[in-house]
Formats: C-alpha cells, structure tokens, sequence
C-alpha cells in the first residue's frame, strides 16, 4: 500500500485502473484505500470524474 500511496501522491498513477494495475489490487480495494485517505485523489475513468477531488492545486 506504501508504493500505491507514493505513487499517487507524486502523481504517477492518475487513474483507477492504473492504481488497479500497478497494486494488483481490485477495484473496490482501491477504492476504498483511496476513500480512507482524502488526501490521495485519482481519476475514475469508468465514471468521468476525480475522486477527492479538491482546488488545491488549481489556478
């Protein structure tokens, strides 16, 4: 889970299936990892949209 997080938060995996394909973890494990720590985001392409998103960050 270190590894998913750092690559996360250094923003080298954006995205859901990227954070399932580098973690070998499912889905929803993913998602609930990134549901338990607000700070981490990712992009869901399934659905369209970030998921904690936030403006931090934004011009």
């Amino acid at each position: 889970m270190e590894n998913l997080r750092n690559a996360l938060e250094n923003m080298e995996v954006v995205t859901l299936g990227a954070a399932v394909n580098f973690s070998g973890l499912s889905r929803e494990d993913v998602l609930l990892f990134i549901h338990n720590n607000p700070h981490l985001r990712v992009f869901d392409e399934e659905n369209q949209y970030w998921i904690n998103e936030n403006v931090d960050g934004h011009c």
